[in-house]
């Protein structure tokens, strides 16, 4: 037997069983699809916070202010991440497009 969520657990399956069921999976892609929008857009924020510091830290190395090697690696670590960040929030928003057809 299967449990009806507005009933007993018997008869058949109704076609108000199955537009209920469709009605919820929809609700459902559409959280996910927004869920998926707002993780873009903060990964989005992500790299352009990590683009910013290797800009920042680009302007030390030209002042010669700091450890060079040491700030070297930090912008390449912080263009890397921006990199990802970018590709990570382009899955998402087509995760998103996915869930709103």
């Amino acid at each position: 037997m299967r449990h009806r969520q507005d009933g007993p657990d018997e008869g058949p399956v109704t076609r108000q069983d199955a537009d209920d069921a469709e009605h919820r999976a929809q609700q459902a892609r559409a959280a996910a699809a927004e869920a998926a929008r707002s993780a873009a857009g903060s990964l989005e924020r992500s790299a352009r916070f990590h683009e910013r510091l290797a800009q920042i830290e680009d302007e030390t190395l030209r002042q010669g202010v700091g450890n060079a090697d040491v700030v070297r690696k930090s912008v390449a670590f912080h263009r890397e991440s921006a990199e990802v960040d970018h590709k990570l929030a382009a899955l998402k928003r087509k995760e998103a497009e996915a869930g709103d057809r």
